[in-house]
């Protein structure tokens, strides 16, 4: 979403659009949280755990991503795309609401009829 002045536009992207791969080490395991439970229960808290192994004393920390690719999961396509994971958010939407106009249909029977010369 983006917005400014109190407007929010929600932006789609076409289902062909290439995101940057994350740079994760290799091992890393990955988990994800969508609540907490307090006292009063659930309550909505997205968060996401890496737990990479430890660094090599040869990795390099500006290594491109697009490098560390296995040969199957090369795509040809250049990414448009990148997160921004210092800034994501999650937006749920809880009201759509929709303007809408209705329009009777008329109908029309008719026979017919040849051509009278």
């Amino acid at each position: 979403m983006q917005g400014s002045e109190g407007k929010l536009n929600v932006v789609l992207f076409h289902k062909a659009a290439r995101v940057q791969a994350l740079d994760i080490p290799k091992g890393a395991e990955i988990s994800a949280d969508l609540y907490v439970e307090t006292e009063d229960g659930l309550e909505i808290d997205y968060s996401v755990w890496e737990e990479v192994p430890p660094e090599s004393p040869s990795a390099t920390s500006n290594r491109d991503p697009l490098d560390a690719r296995e040969p199957e999961d090369y795509n040809g396509r250049v990414p448009t795309l990148r997160l921004n994971i210092s800034s994501l958010r999650v937006h749920r939407v809880n009201h759509i609401m929709f303007h809408t106009e209705s329009h009777t249909v008329r109908r029309h029977r008719f026979e017919k009829r040849g051509a009278e010369f």
